[in-house]
């Protein structure tokens, strides 16, 4: 209800359980169709959160065929390389004809940060920015991993790209 009645704020919703957002976004149209005939929301995003590839490979797919306005990508904590983003960025979702997207519409990444933080390697953020910039994905680079995350000096001024999608 809060979303719906807020068209002026935008919602991200973020999970590490698309199967489930996925059942539970279906849903709605059923629940609640006189409530919000239009479904899915302009102002509801939603993503899943990966940390390397195989969790990628396992929760992109169910995120692509959930209904949305737009789908993203937390990459973070980066505890490992994304090779394949350019296969699912423009991937059709497989929804229904009632909620055209296009695949990835934002990725966010960062390393992990405090005092048992894993280390992230600065190819893993050089990649994934790289791939986002060739596909026209807008990219927002959050923190570099280790105590002090917000600090300049590992990640080269050109990769702390601070992207929002449209």
């Amino acid at each position: 209800d809060s979303m719906a009645f807020a068209p002026g704020h935008m919602f991200q919703i973020l999970t590490k359980r698309p199967l489930r957002m996925h059942y539970l976004i279906k849903a709605i149209p059923m629940m609640y169709s006189r409530a919000f005939p239009k479904w899915p929301l302009s102002n509801v995003h939603l993503g899943i959160s990966a940390e390397d590839q195989k969790t990628f490979d396992e929760r992109v797919p169910m995120l692509l065929q959930t209904p949305a306005a737009a789908r993203f990508i937390s990459y973070e904590p980066m505890l490992g390389p994304i090779d394949n983003l350019d296969d699912w960025i423009r991937a059709k979702d497989t929804c229904s004809s009632d909620f055209p997207n296009d695949g990835i519409s934002w990725v966010i990444c960062g390393g992990e940060s405090g005092p048992n933080f894993r280390p992230m390697e600065l190819n893993w953020l050089t990649s994934i920015v790289d791939q986002c910039k060739a596909a026209g994905v807008p990219v927002f680079v959050k923190q570099d991993s280790g105590r002090f995350p917000g600090r300049q000096g590992r990640i080269p001024d050109d990769y702390w790209i601070k992207e929002f999608p449209r």
